[in-house]
C-alpha cells in the first residue's frame, strides 16, 4: 500500500511538471483619465464605459484575470490632449479613478502624472487596495512596494516602480533612485513567486539599465513612453510590454509556466472600437461631455453645456454652408476640380 502511494506520488509531481499552468493579465496605460473615445479623424476608439464592457466579458472568458494600469492614469499635464483646466482637469482624474476601482483594478503604477495637482491630491487618491498604489521607491505610506496576486494557479509578484521626475512635483514626497529592487525580487522569490513583474514609470534608459543590474524580473511593463516603438520586445531573459496610448486598446497578456518559471510570453491588443458596447454602470459615474470636442454626431456641431457637471448635456446644430468659389487655370492640363467640387458639396 505504501509502495501505491508512492507511485501515484511520482505521477502526479511527473503530470505536474509536463503540464504548464497559464496565467492572463489584462493592462493600460498612459490613458491621462481619457474618458471618451478619442477625437481621431478614423478609428474614434477608446473610452472608459467601452474598456469595462470588455473587461467584463473577458473576466467570464478568463475569470482568474489580473487587471493592471502602468501609470499616467491622472489627467492635466503636457501629455494630456484633452486637458482644460485644473478644476476640471481634477474631476476628470477622480471619476477615471471612481471607474478603474469599479473595473475592479487590481495595481496601478505611481508615475510623475499622479502628481499632476500636488501632494494633498495624489494623498487623498492613493490607496492600498482596489486598485493598490504601487511604488517601492516613493516614501509613503498610502503606497505599497509590492502586492502578490494570483492568476489560473500561478503566484505573481507585481513591483511598481516611479519615475525619479515625480519628485519634482511631490512636494516633499521623496522619491529614491530604485536600488532596492533586487532585494524585492529575491525575498518574492523565496515567498515562493513564480513570476515578477515591474510596473515602471521610470523612463526605457532607466528600465534598461534595471533589467541589466539585477536578474530575476519576467515582464517589465514601460508606463512612461509616449513615442511607443514595439507592443512587445525582449531583453535577456525579460519580456518588455508597451501599453497602447491613451488606452485606445485594451492589453492581453498570455503567461506559460512551467516547473515554477516562466517559458512564454504572448501578447494581444484588441481595440475599443465602436463595436464594442458601453457599460452601463461606466456610462452611470460618466457627464455626458467636459468640452465641445466630447460632443460627437456626424455632420452635426457639438457644443458641450455644463461642462463635468451630472447635469452636462451635448447639444448639437447644423454647420453653416459655406460659398466656395472655384479658381481653375485653363492652361492647367492635370488640374481637376470636379472629384473635389463633389466632395465639399456632399452633404
Amino acid at each position: 500500500m505504501k509502495k501505491l502511494i508512492l507511485f501515484f506520488g511520482f505521477l502526479g509531481l511527473t503530470f505536474g511538471s509536463l503540464y504548464a499552468k497559464e496565467a492572463v493579465i489584462l493592462y493600460t496605460g498612459q490613458t491621462h483619465a481619457m474618458l471618451y473615445t478619442c477625437s481621431c479623424p478614423i478609428e474614434t476608439d477608446g473610452g472608459i464605459a467601452r474598456r469595462s464592457q470588455l473587461i467584463k466579458d473577458l473576466r467570464r472568458k478568463y475569470p482568474g484575470l489580473l487587471l493592471l494600469d502602468t501609470g499616467s492614469f491622472t489627467a492635466g499635464g503636457l501629455m494630456d490632449e484633452y486637458t482644460q483646466n485644473t478644476k476640471l482637469d481634477m474631476q476628470r482624474s477622480q471619476v477615471n479613478l471612481k471607474a478603474m476601482e469599479l473595473m475592479r483594478y487590481d495595481a496601478v503604477s505611481v508615475g510623475p502624472d499622479e502628481f499632476n495637482f500636488g501632494r494633498d491630491f495624489f494623498l487623498k487618491n492613493a490607496r492600498k487596495s482596489d486598485p493598490a498604489f504601487l511604488s517601492a521607491n516613493l516614501d509613503s505610506d498610502k503606497v505599497l512596494p509590492y502586492i502578490i496576486k494570483e492568476s489560473g494557479g500561478v503566484k505573481i509578484g507585481i513591483i511598481g516602480l516611479t519615475n525619479l521626475g515625480a519628485g519634482e512635483k511631490s512636494e516633499g514626497l521623496k522619491v529614491s533612485p530604485p536600488s532596492a529592487v533586487g532585494e524585492l525580487v529575491a525575498g518574492l522569490r523565496k515567498q515562493g513567486v513564480e513570476v515578477v513583474v515591474v510596473l515602471s514609470t521610470l523612463g526605457e534608459d532607466e528600465e534598461m539599465k534595471l533589467i541589466s543590474q539585477v536578474k530575476g524580473i519576467d515582464i517589465l511593463f514601460a508606463g512612461y513612453n509616449p513615442t511607443r516603438r514595439d507592443a512587445q520586445a525582449k531583453v535577456g531573459s525579460t519580456f518588455i510590454v508597451r501599453p497602447s496610448w491613451q488606452g485606445r486598446k485594451l492589453g492581453k497578456l498570455f503567461l506559460e509556466v512551467k516547473d515554477g518559471r516562466l517559458v512564454n510570453c504572448k501578447i494581444e491588443e484588441e481595440r475599443l472600437s465602436n463595436k464594442i458596447p458601453d457599460d452601463p454602470a461606466i456610462k452611470a459615474i460618466l457627464p455626458a461631455c467636459y468640452s465641445d470636442i466630447n460632443c460627437k454626431k456626424e455632420g452635426m456641431v457639438g457644443s458641450c453645456q455644463n461642462p463635468g457637471e451630472s447635469r452636462s448635456a451635448c447639444l448639437f446644430s447644423r454647420p453653416n454652408k459655406v460659398s466656395l468659389l472655384i479658381i481653375n487655370a485653363k492652361d492647367c492640363i492635370v488640374c481637376q476640380a470636379e472629384p473635389a467640387l463633389g466632395f465639399l458639396k456632399r452633404e
